[in-house]
């Protein structure tokens, strides 16, 4: 399709803009969709269950079998992004556990230690937990006012780690929301990468951010399709048909990247050396980028929710 649009040959094809963003758009939609159900019968545990408990064997007890539960819920979901939820609330459960646990160790007659402790911060900057007051980010070379919008944004960010550990679905819900605009933001540099990689081919950077546009395009449709298997998968018992709806998905995850290869192949029509060296340095350099900008969106939708 590349080669066709840069040809002239555009009539019969759908525009590469108009084609990602209908895919991008529908795929991360079904995703969300996709998503909600599967966290919609997955175990919660909010942890005031364990300020009910006397004993520490109670509070081992409930913790044990509440994190048994939730692990039976993470093992039914599969590789499928609901996981990402439980894990967080399993955490949740393992701190909440640990806190009752250390004020049911508290001697007795120990009033002063008894007093309610401030919730230890889950970010930590150099040895200790950021904290308000005693140990606060200060960056030397960052104006004060800087700094100080900084550690705004980081005590908002503390303080809705507490929320998301009692809900996970808030910050996965968040975070699927703005996942399009990141796969827009990288787009662009994806095309820069192109251009780097093949910069004596003397093509434009518009034909590389062509090609960028029908590769996200295919890896949105992709995920359509596997979303669409998973779905049909749990409609059977484990089987036969199951078992074919399994192969079919990793089959799919195998393709997605001899697709991106030939895809260059085809495009640029250097040698198999050539392209098999450059596919994977890209490969390696866009990877770093999605971890990056997906620590950024899950760090923004943190301080933002």
């Amino acid at each position: 399709m590349s080669n066709e649009y840069i040809a002239g040959r555009r009539v019969r094809y759908v525009s590469p803009v108009r084609l990602f963003v209908f895919l991008c758009i529908a795929s991360f939609f079904v995703l969300k969709v996709w998503v909600d159900p599967e966290l919609n019968g997955a175990v919660q545990f909010d942890g005031e269950g364990f300020a009910k408990l006397t004993t520490v064997a109670d509070v081992e007890k409930q913790r044990d079998q509440v994190l048994a539960e939730m692990q039976g819920e993470h093992d039914m979901l599969g590789d499928s992004p609901g996981q990402v939820g439980i894990r967080i609330g399993m955490d949740g459960v393992r701190d909440a556990a640990k806190w009752r646990i250390d004020e049911l160790a508290v001697p007795v007659g120990d009033t002063q230690a008894l007093t309610p402790a401030k919730r230890r911060s889950s970010l930590t900057f150099g040895d200790d937990p950021w904290d308000a007051v005693s140990n606060l980010v200060h960056i030397e070379s960052l104006p004060a006012g800087v700094n100080e919008w900084l550690n705004r944004m980081i005590g908002r960010a503390d303080a809705n780690m507490e929320k998301v550990e009692g809900e996970p679905r808030l910050l996965l819900e968040t975070v699927l929301q703005t996942l399009p605009q990141t796969f827009f933001v990288l787009l662009p540099i994806f095309a820069l990468l192109l251009k780097f990689a093949y910069m004596f081919s003397r093509r434009l950077y518009m034909e590389h951010l062509i090609l960028a546009l029908h590769s996200h395009a295919f890896l949105c449709m992709s995920l359509l399709l596997y979303v669409g298997i998973d779905a049909l998968r749990g409609l059977f018992e484990p089987g036969l048909l199951h078992s074919i709806l399994t192969g079919t998905e990793r089959v799919l995850m195998l393709w997605l990247p001899l697709y991106l290869l030939l895809g260059l192949k085809r495009f640029y029509r250097q040698g198999w050396i050539m392209t098999s060296i450059k596919f994977f340095l890209i490969s390696m350099a866009y990877s770093l980028l999605l971890t990056v900008a997906a620590v950024f969106n899950l760090a923004f939708n943190l301080v933002l929710m």
